[in-house]
C-alpha cells in the first residue's frame, strides 16, 4: 500500500466518529384494524411505539389533546401514555411498531403527530413482512432494524408542530444515566458533577430538549417507570415504592396521587381492567 494511501486511510479513520446504537430491539410489529364505529382506550407499552396509518380517519386522545389522524400520518409514543381512540365512520387499518432505545428522545411540545408521511408506507410494511416472516432470520432482522432507521431519519427531517427527536446532548446522557443505573434519588449537583458541567448548563439542556426543568423531568421519569410496574408487573406497591428509592411509601403514594389525578391502587386497576378488556 503506498504512503499516500495510508494517510488517506489515517485521516479517514480520524475524522470517523462512533454511530451510537439508537434502537436496541424490537419488540413486536403489527397490522392492526379498528372497526368502524368503535372506541376505545389503551395504554402504550413502555418504550417507543410508532402507528402509521394505512387507511381510514379517526381522533385520538392524549391527555387534554386531541388530533386527528388519516391515512398516511404517523403517530409517535415514548413512555407508557393513556391513548383515547374515538373511530369515525371509516374502518381503520394501521402499522404498530414497538422498540426499544433508550438514547432517544423524543420532544412532543406541540403534537405527537406527523402529518402526511405516506412515503414511508414502505418502511413499516418491509418492518412488519421481515418480523411476521416464517423464515426470518438474522437477515430479516437487519432489513427490519435498516427500515425503522429510515423512519426515524425521515421523522427527524421532518420537525413538525415542536416534535424534536435528538440522538445526543447533555441532557441525555444525564437521562442515560438516570436509566442505566436506575439512579431516581440523584441530585442535580451529582448529576452535573458526573456530567461535568454547571447546573445552568444541564437546566438549558433539558429546558431545550423536553421544556421540563431537569427536577421535574426525573419525576416523570421515576414516576412513568411506577405506571409500567403497576400496570405490568405483580409487584407490590410497598415493593415498586422500594424499586424506585422512595423513602417511604406515604412519600411515594403522595408523588403518585399528583401525577396520576388517583391513586396508585386506583392505576394498577386501570391497567388490569385494560389487559383484560
Amino acid at each position: 500500500m503506498s504512503d499516500g494511501l495510508l494517510a488517506k486511510k489515517s485521516a479517514a479513520e480520524a475524522k470517523a466518529a462512533p454511530l451510537p446504537v439508537l434502537v436496541n430491539s424490537i419488540s413486536g410489529a403489527w397490522r392492526l384494524r379498528i372497526s368502524e364505529g368503535s372506541s376505545t382506550t389503551t395504554f402504550s407499552p413502555p418504550g417507543h411505539l410508532l402507528h402509521y396509518v394505512v387507511a381510514g380517519t379517526y381522533q385520538i386522545v392524549i391527555g387534554n389533546k386531541r388530533f386527528e389522524v388519516t391515512a398516511g400520518d404517523v403517530i409517535y409514543y415514548s413512555g407508557v401514555e393513556e391513548v383515547r381512540a374515538v373511530n369515525s365512520n371509516d374502518s381503520v387499518i394501521f402499522y404498530s411498531v414497538s422498540f426499544q432505545a433508550p438514547e432517544l428522545i423524543v420532544n412532543r411540545a406541540g403534537s405527537c403527530v406527523f402529518g402526511k408521511m405516506s412515503e414511508l408506507e414502505i418502511y413499516f410494511d418491509q418492518i412488519y413482512q421481515e418480523l411476521n416472516s416464517p423464515e426470518a432470520a438474522s437477515v430479516g432482522l437487519l432489513r427490519s432494524v435498516s427500515a425503522l432507521y429510515a423512519v426515524l431519519a425521515e421523522l427527524a427531517a421532518h420537525e413538525q408542530d415542536g416534535v424534536v427527536i435528538q440522538s445526543s446532548n447533555t441532557w441525555l446522557q444525564a437521562e442515560q444515566m438516570i436509566r442505566e443505573h436506575y439512579d431516581w434519588r440523584v441530585s442535580i449537583p451529582e448529576l452535573c458533577d458526573q456530567l461535568g458541567v454547571s447546573a445552568s448548563t444541564l437546566h438549558r439542556s433539558c429546558k431545550q430538549a423536553l421544556n421540563l426543568s431537569p427536577g421535574k423531568r426525573i419525576l416523570q421519569l421515576r414516576l412513568e417507570e411506577a405506571r409500567g410496574l403497576l400496570r405490568y408487573t405483580d409487584l407490590s406497591i410497598s415493593e415498586i415504592a422500594d424499586e424506585l428509592s422512595y423513602a417511604s411509601l406515604h412519600d411515594f403514594s403522595r408523588d403518585a396521587s399528583k401525577y396520576f389525578g388517583h391513586s396508585a391502587t386506583e392505576e394498577r386497576q386501570l391497567g388490569r381492567q385494560q389487559n383484560t378488556s
